[in-house]
């Protein structure tokens, strides 16, 4: 079915007074539990935007019920405030986090580049398997479309299956010498290893767009990191959960996600609009169009309780508006309208989740709030310890998360701008002649080809695995 929902409609709801979106949003909620016979329930995480979804929800259906997944990674106050919540249900999920780090590695830039780097590693893997074994197998491989994205090879849109790099990918055309494979008409050749790359492609290629927006070049050194990486401590911890709660008691969630947290968000806004009913999952977004703003004004007017760990919502700007006068009248561009921030976290959900911690400055940094507003000890098992393990030659975890290391080899070989506290003392107390080797080896020095070097050290160690 065509996409009704285009990007203006979103910016059109997201631009209406609060008085309108709480009018939405209860449309959104009378409709879910209509067409659900009242089986419904919040999906209540403790952090604000829920507690402004569960006291509206409450208003109008007051017995309905609040379902908490606690992943264990949650902040204690967070957990703290959930047990003053009357009718609130706990769920659990059946791994840790520690145990999903060790099965599949840890969550590191954002939940697609995770999922990128995760089928790069199994397609160059695959790759040098079939190197190591001396044949000529073309037969595609399942990952390259992975492969394609930190190749800046576009894989999306109307090309798809008939652009012919993605082709020579799929069937491994490119030897796994020439790893960096970028085709010359999608952007500038490059050198490997002092001489120019040679790449065959039909009259086609010429008609390739450039770099698609969906890149990972810029992440393409995490698929010889020394530790794995991985979103699926966002499944098993978060949706199977709430999954399997569905598939128990049909009971159907309304979860307070907006568009406005990320892109992936708002497509999903103009692919399923608030309430998608006819999913595998059914699910119930009806606040998709508030935004951060709205939240913290509904909080402030309501004089709503939240968790600890956020403060008080206070006032940014003062205004000439009369305070006779709801602020929910006003619309997020009319003038009078003040802004609002907390005085704590802005942000809560999983404390150990790296997702985005290199784009973020010391002045908002997660590891600044966990310190401040939260247990230091908090901050402490998340960047001490870790180890090497023999078994697979991967960086671990060991008497904590062992961040520090994490962050130190990706600042220095990706160029990333990971910052934490008390940098200095965690090198000092932590390294071993293990990570130093991997941090400070000549082999390694940046003006090498450190791509290379990780290449045939994964050979080696493949072949001494046979």
């Amino acid at each position: 079915m065509a996409n009704k929902r285009t990007i203006k409609d979103l910016h059109y709801f997201q631009s209406l007074p609060l008085n309108s979106k709480i009018a939405l949003t209860k449309d959104r909620i009378r409709e879910w539990y209509n067409y659900f016979g009242g089986k419904i329930y919040v999906s209540f995480s403790g952090g604000k935007d829920s507690t402004v979804l569960l006291h509206i929800a409450r208003e109008m259906y007051p017995d309905v019920k609040a379902v908490f997944v606690n992943t264990g990674l949650e902040y204690p106050e967070v957990v703290k405030f959930v047990q003053t919540v009357e009718n609130v249900e706990t769920i659990r999920p059946k791994k840790t986090f520690i145990q999903i780090i060790e099965e599949s590695g840890y969550p590191l830039f954002s939940k697609e580049i995770s999922e990128s780097i995760t089928g790069g590693v199994k397609y160059l893997n695959e790759l040098v398997k079939r190197e190591i074994a001396g044949n000529d197998d073309r037969s595609e491989i399942a990952n390259a479309p992975y492969m394609a994205d930190f190749a800046a090879i576009d894989r999306r849109g109307g090309l798809k299956m008939n652009n012919p790099a993605c082709i020579a990918l799929k069937q491994c055309a490119i030897p796994s010498e020439i790893l960096l494979f970028q085709p010359p008409d999608v952007l500038n050749a490059i050198e490997y290893d002092g001489h120019d790359i040679e790449v065959e492609l039909s009259d086609e290629s010429k008609k390739l767009p450039k770099a698609s927006r969906y890149s990972r070049e810029n992440y393409k050194f995490a698929l010889f990191a020394p530790f794995n990486i991985s979103k699926r401590c966002c499944r098993v911890l978060k949706k199977s959960p709430v999954h399997i709660y569905w598939s128990k008691t049909k009971c159907a969630p309304m979860t307070a996600q907006t568009a406005s947290e990320s892109a992936v968000r708002a497509m999903q806004w103009l692919h399923n609009g608030c309430n998608l009913y006819d999913g595998e999952f059914p699910i119930s977004n009806p606040m998709s169009f508030w935004t951060e703003q709205d939240v913290l004004l509904y909080i402030y007017e309501k004089k709503l309780q939240i968790a600890d760990v956020y403060g008080e919502v206070v006032k940014d700007t003062q205004t000439s508006q009369d305070e006779s006068d709801s602020l929910f009248d006003l619309g997020i561009f009319d003038k009078e309208r003040p802004s609002f921030h907390t005085t704590g976290c802005d942000r809560t959900g999983c404390f150990a989740c790296l997702f985005g911690a290199h784009l973020e400055k010391e002045s908002n940094s997660r590891f600044c709030n966990i310190r401040d507003n939260s247990n230091p000890k908090i901050l402490d098992w998340m960047l001490r310890g870790g180890e090497f393990r023999e078994s697979d030659g991967k960086w671990h975890p060991k008497n904590g998360l062992g961040y520090w290391f994490i962050m130190e080899w990706c600042n220095k070989f990706g160029g990333m701008k990971f910052w934490y506290p008390n940098r200095d003392y965690y090198i000092s107390e932590y390294s071993t002649e293990e990570t130093d080797y991997w941090l400070n080896n000549p082999k390694f020095d940046e003006n090498e080809n450190v791509m290379k070097t990780l290449l045939q050290d994964m050979k080696e160690a493949m072949s001494r695995s046979k």
